[in-house]
C-alpha cells in the first residue's frame, strides 16, 4: 500500500503548492517508507509515499503517467487481476515500463476513462489526473478498504489518504467538529462516509467513484450486489462454489513481490485464510497472534494450526503493565477518531510481525467473514422481524451499548440526537449496496447493518490505521469479489446460536481444518481486550480536556463518568477526547 495525495484547482492554476505536497507526503511516510515524490502541473499536481509490494523497480514509483503522457496517477493499494486486463488492454505504445499494477490502472483509464474502476478486482484509492480533459478522477475499492478523503480549502481541492495529513498541511483551516458526524461517533464508534468527524472533511464512500470538473463534482456507486441463484450445497453442508472462490481469493491476495504473513487466532475465518495461502508462501512464513490468557485466549490453538501448517509463530503476550503504553501507541496511531477497542490489539499484532519477520510487507487477514456469513447474528443481538426502519432502528439502539441502561446517559451527552436520520442513512446504504434486500429476510438486514456500517467504519479502518503505523499493507481475502457475490447469495439461515453460524463457511472449511476448528464458536477480540485494558483504566488517569468545547454536554458527561461506565463507552470518550485534543486543538 501507500500513501496518496493530490491537489487541483478548481479554476485557474493551482500556483505555489510545495509546502503542502511536502507537508502530506512528510505526515503519511508510515504508509509508504520505500519511496516518496510528487509531481505538479498547471492545474493539479500528484504524490505519493510509497511501500513497495508489487516490482520494487524504482521504475514503479509514483506518481506515473500514461504513455501517452496526458493522465497521471496516485494509486493506492492493490489490484490482484492486473495481469489479466493486461493481456485485455495489450501493450500500450512503446511496451510495458513495469511489471506492477499501477501502470496497468492507468492504460485501463487512457483506453476506458473511469469505467475502468468496474473491472478492478482489490483493493484501492486512486486519484487521476486527466490533464487532456482537465479532470480529476477519485474513486475507492468496493467495501472501503483503502481510505480517501477531500476537503476543500478556497478553490483548491485536497485529496489525501489520511486526514491528519490534510490537517497538517492546512493548519487552522480546519478546527471545527461536524455536529451530525459527533451525532454518529457517540452511537457507533466512528463516524459513516461522506462524513468525517471533522467539519469540511469528507470521506470518498466504498465503491464510489468522483469525477471532479471544474466547479462541478459527481459522485457515482459504480457497484452493487448483484442477483442470482442460490449456490448449490452438497451432501455435508459444504458449497463448492464458495471453496474455489476462496481458493482463488486467497491466491490472489498472496501475490506479492515483498515478503507477507498471516494474523492468525484460533477462529476459523484466520484458519481458513492460513491453510489456504500456505502453499502460496515461500520459506517459513511468519504468523502473529496476541495473547491474552484466560477462558478466551486463542493463543494455544493458533499455535497448533501455525505448526500444523508450517508458519513460524510468534505470540505477543497481553500483560497488564503492558497496557498504558499499548494505548498510547495505538491511540497516536489513529487518523480518525475510532472508538474500536480491538485497535490496540491490531497495533499489537502488526508490530510482532514486523519485528519477528522485518522483510514482511503484507498481512493476510480475515476480516470480512462475519459481515458476509452471518457471523454476528449470534454474538452480541440477533435478528429480529418487523418492518425495515424497526429492524435497523433496533440494531442501531442495540449496537450503540449493549447494556440498556447506558442508553439514556449516551444520548444526553449531545441533546437531540437525530437517530432518525442515521437510520434512515443505514437503510439508504444498505439497500443500495443490496437492491433486493426487504424486511422479510432479517438476519440479512442484520448482515447488511454490519456490512455498510461495521466493516467499514471499524474493522477495515483499524486494519488499516494500525498496520499502516507499522508499515505493513493489510489484505482482507474474503472482501474478494468472487467470494463475496457467492457470500450472498447463500441462503439466510437464523445463526444466533453459538457455534452455528456461518454455517455453509463452517461446513466448506472441513476440506482445510480439523473438525474441531470448525465447530468453534465465535470468540469477539474486542471481549478480552476490553478486559485486559480495563485493568489498566485507572492508570491511564484520564481527565476529559476538550469534550465539553466540541458540543459535549458538560453535564451529562460528568454524571456518566461518576457512574463508572462500562469500557466500551468510557473508551469511546477517551479515544474522541484525545484524538481531538492532539489533532484539532493541538
Amino acid at each position: 500500500m501507500c500513501g496518496i495525495a493530490a491537489l487541483y484547482a478548481r479554476d485557474g492554476e493551482i500556483g505555489p503548492v510545495e509546502a503542502a505536497m511536502a507537508t502530506m507526503l512528510a505526515r503519511m511516510w508510515q504508509r509508504g517508507p520505500d519511496n516518496a515524490g510528487w509531481r505538479g502541473w498547471q492545474r493539479a499536481a500528484l504524490g505519493s509515499v510509497r511501500l513497495r509490494i508489487q516490482d520494487l523497480s524504482a521504475a514503479a514509483d509514483q506518481p506515473m503517467s500514461g504513455a501517452a503522457g496526458r493522465a497521471h496517477i496516485a494509486f493506492n493499494g492493490e489490484i490482484f487481476n492486473h495481469r489479466t486486463l493486461r493481456r485485455d488492454l495489450g501493450p500500450p505504445p512503446g511496451g510495458w515500463r513495469t511489471h506492477g499494477d499501477t501502470e496497468t490502472v492507468i492504460a485501463g483509464y487512457e483506453r476506458h476513462g473511469a469505467g475502468i474502476v468496474e473491472a478492478l478486482e482489490g483493493q484501492f484509492a486512486l486519484a487521476i489526473f486527466d490533464e487532456a480533459r482537465g479532470i480529476m478522477v477519485l474513486a475507492r475499492d468496493r467495501f472501503g478498504i483503502c481510505p480517501l478523503y477531500v476537503a476543500e480549502v478556497g478553490r483548491l481541492v485536497v485529496v489525501a489518504s489520511s486526514v491528519r495529513a490534510i490537517l497538517a498541511a492546512f493548519a487552522g483551516r480546519f478546527g471545527r467538529v461536524d455536529p451530525a458526524a459527533l451525532q454518529q461517533f457517540l452511537l457507533l464508534r466512528y463516524v459513516l462516509s461522506p462524513r468525517t468527524l471533522v467539519d469540511g472533511i469528507r470521506q470518498i464512500g466504498p465503491g464510489e467513484v468522483a469525477v471532479i470538473d471544474g466547479g462541478t463534482t459527481r459522485h457515482e456507486r459504480y457497484w452493487r450486489f448483484g442477483e442470482g441463484p442460490a449456490p448449490e450445497v452438497a451432501a455435508d453442508g459444504a458449497v463448492p462454489e464458495l471453496a474455489a472462490a476462496l481458493e482463488r481469493a486467497v491466491a490472489d491476495n498472496c501475490s506479492a513481490d515483498a515478503g507477507v504473513g498471516v494474523f492468525l487466532s484460533g477462529g476459523i475465518d484466520s484458519g481458513i485464510v492460513a491453510s489456504l495461502a500456505r502453499p502460496a508462501l515461500p520459506l517459513r512464513p511468519v504468523a502473529s497472534t496476541i495473547s491474552f490468557g484466560g477462558a478466551d485466549d486463542e493463543a494455544a490453538a493458533a499455535a497448533d494450526l501455525a505448526a500444523r501448517l508450517g508458519y513460524a509463530h510468534v505470540s505477543a503476550v497481553a500483560e497488564m503493565g503492558d497496557g498504558t503504553g499499548a494505548v498510547d501507541a495505538a491511540v497516536a496511531a489513529l487518523d480518525v477518531p475510532c472508538g474500536a477497542r480491538d485497535a490496540v490489539a491490531a497495533h499489537v499484532l502488526a508490530g510482532a510481525l514486523r519485528n519477528a519477520a522485518p522483510a514482511a510487507k503484507v498481512v493476510l487477514t480475515g476480516t470480512g467473514a462475519d459481515e458476509l456469513f452471518g457471523g454476528y447474528r449470534g454474538a452480541y443481538f440477533g435478528p429480529e422481524p418487523g418492518p425495515l426502519p424497526m429492524q435497523m432502528a433496533r440494531y442501531l439502539t442495540l449496537y450503540s451499548a449493549l447494556a440498556a441502561e447506558e442508553r439514556p446517559a449516551l444520548r444526553a451527552l449531545v441533546p437531540a440526537i437525530d437517530e432518525g436520520a442515521i437510520v434512515d442513512d443505514l437503510i439508504a446504504r444498505a439497500c443500495a449496496m443490496l437492491p433486493s434486500l426487504g424486511a422479510h429476510d432479517p438476519g440479512r438486514v442484520l448482515d447488511l447493518f454490519y456490512l455498510v456500517a461495521h466493516l467499514p467504519g471499524w474493522e477495515l479502518s483499524i486494519a488499516d490505521t494500525m498496520c499502516m503505523d507499522r508499515s505493513l499493507e493489510a489484505r482482507v481475502p474474503f472482501l474478494h469479489t468472487a467470494v463475496a457475490t457467492v457470500a450472498i447469495r447463500v441462503p439466510s439461515a437464523p445463526g444466533a446460536v453459538p457455534g452455528q453460524e456461518k454455517m455453509a463457511l463452517r461446513r466448506t472449511a472441513r476440506r482445510w481444518l480439523a473438525a474441531e476448528a470448525c465447530a468453534r464458536p465465535k470468540l469477539p477480540l474486542s471481549r478480552p481486550v476490553a478486559m485486559w485494558l480495563e485493568r489498566c483504566r485507572s492508570q491511564l488517569a484520564w481527565r476529559p480536556a476538550v469534550l465539553a468545547d466540541i458540543g459535549i454536554d458538560a453535564g451529562a458527561l460528568a454524571r456518566l463518568l461518576a457512574g463508572t461506565p462500562s469500557f466500551d463507552v468510557w473508551w469511546r470518550l477517551f479515544v474522541l477526547d484525545r484524538w481531538v485534543a492532539r489533532h484539532l486543538r493541538g
